[in-house]
């Protein structure tokens, strides 16, 4: 499928994505914030906000919030939940937005680079930052060795026959992928690949330096009901004609409660990549 077609849906679950998709622990948050020097009216540029999942721990630590979101009805929902804040939000793809010359101490994309051109992204997010300024990107991957873990090999022959070619990727073992993220490289693309492979690496090392990487594990228990919904906000499922996804979701409703007594627990590790916008 299209990938332009796949990072647009998400605008047609602008309530459910808001409900459903997991944000970041506080403590993460926190110290990610510590280590890139951003406190209380540090000027920040989000990625792809969407309703605002990552949006809302930012504005809580007093960041003020320039967004750029491709989606309409997604900005609209993050205009309207944070209008009482330092918050405005462009509608526009990253690529194509018009920074107006403004230079931020910071640019956030909190899982969204990924949907961000490769040849041009870093080079965008360079151009956004005054000098000394950081890049932050964050995803929640999840890890093996969970209840969850069994139900996605459980399911994934159904998935097939929805025809969902891309299932997604793979779950993580958690000492494999850390070991990984630990070696030593001097360009945060090719780090951040590691955390997400589904783009080329293009050498940003002429625009960042200092490559850092920020991990924290943790666990969250879903019912039945909550998982399904939580699926449903991901782009390979929305994308599914609607009879294939129903009946998807009720097929894997029904091996929740049936394989699993009604109750999954999912393993995440919260990552995030940092580095600093060289100077002239």
């Amino acid at each position: 499928m299209d990938t332009s077609l796949r990072a647009t849906s998400f605008n047609r679950v602008v309530r459910e994505y808001e409900d459903r998709r997991p944000g970041y622990p506080d403590s993460f948050v926190d110290f990610v914030l510590e280590r890139c020097g951003l406190g209380e009216g540090s000027s920040v540029l989000e990625i792809g906000c969407g309703p605002g999942v990552a949006t809302v721990s930012l504005l809580a630590r007093g960041l003020d919030v320039q967004a750029v979101e491709p989606g309409p009805d997604l900005a609209a929902r993050a205009a309207e939940r944070f209008r009482n804040e330092p918050f405005r939000v462009d509608v526009s793809t990253f690529e194509e937005w018009d920074s107006r010359g403004r230079r931020f101490d910071a640019a956030v994309a909190a899982t969204s680079f990924h949907w961000v051109d490769a040849a041009v992204r870093w080079t965008r997010a360079a151009e956004a930052l005054r000098f000394g300024g950081h890049v932050i990107l964050m995803a929640n991957k999840v890890l093996a060795g969970s209840s969850y873990a069994e139900f996605v090999s459980r399911s994934e022959s159904l998935m097939r026959e929805a025809g969902m070619d891309d299932l997604g990727s793979a779950l993580l073992e958690e000492p494999e992928f850390l070991a990984e993220l630990r070696e030593p490289t001097d360009d945060v693309a090719e780090l951040w690949a590691r955390v997400d492979s589904t783009q080329p690496v293009v050498d940003a090392r002429h625009l960042f330096v200092a490559p850092r990487v920020i991990v924290q594990s943790w666990r969250q228990n879903y019912d039945a009901e909550e998982m399904v919904a939580l699926l449903a906000t991901y782009s390979r499922y929305i994308t599914l004609d609607d009879e294939s996804r129903r009946s998807l979701m009720d097929h894997l409703r029904a091996i929740i409660i049936r394989d699993f007594g009604g109750r999954l627990e999912r393993r995440y590790l919260s990552v995030a990549v940092t580095a600093t916008r060289r100077g002239v």
